[in-house]
């Protein structure tokens, strides 16, 4: 089990690591309004990823497997959730953040439970079928927990370091507009796959 854990922690960090939806807002709202005031998203981060992998792999998995009309309806409905935080990180940059932040920890939530990665982690990272007895679903839930945070902080990174060579309002306006082009360009690949499966 110890060279399957190593397997799953490699694949799951360089995954969860990769840009995407989630971490283009928790490095939105670091570079925004710094690290420890965008903290409360990687617990969402991590309930997002915790509900999606559940489901699918307790409720949805077969449903998607069986249906191209099912994935297909997903796909368009997450390019359509993206197309809104985009829309939404787009005015927020022209505001000034002093009393919020860019992406809620509902925003984080719902876009990781919607994020692709969150597939790949239950069907090709995870153990299939998925182990039931307690101490193998804390010890794989651990590493996964895991290995969500480091992630997350690395994004986390990321954006304060972005806030640090962008400073004042002028940065926040440009991160918040930075991030709204990305996960514009993210809907862009989903849409642009969903054409392909139609």
């Amino acid at each position: 089990m110890t060279s399957d854990l190593t397997t799953f922690m490699t694949g799951a960090l360089a995954l969860l690591a990769a840009p995407g939806p989630t971490n283009t807002l928790i490095a939105t709202s670091a570079a925004a309004v710094g690290w420890v005031r965008s903290l409360p998203l990687l617990a969402a981060e991590l309930a997002g990823y915790a509900i999606a992998i559940a489901v699918l792999i307790c409720a949805v998995g077969d449903v998607v497997a069986k249906s191209p009309a099912f994935g297909a309806a997903l796909s368009a409905l997450v390019c359509t959730y993206l197309l809104y935080l985009a829309a939404k990180l787009w005015r927020q940059g022209g505001v000034e953040l002093s009393a919020g932040v860019p992406a809620s920890v509902t925003d984080v939530l719902l876009t990781t439970v919607v994020n692709p990665k969150g597939i790949v982690l239950a069907f090709s990272l995870l153990p299939s079928p998925f182990p039931v007895e307690t101490e193998a679903v804390l010890t794989w839930g651990g590493a996964l927990a895991l290995a969500i945070a480091a992630s997350g902080a690395l994004w986390l990174a990321i954006g304060a370091a972005l806030k640090r060579s962008l400073p004042g309002s002028l940065g926040s306006c440009l991160v918040c507009r930075g991030g709204a082009v990305a996960l514009t360009l993210l809907a862009g690949g989903i849409g642009g796959r969903l054409v392909t499966m139609i």
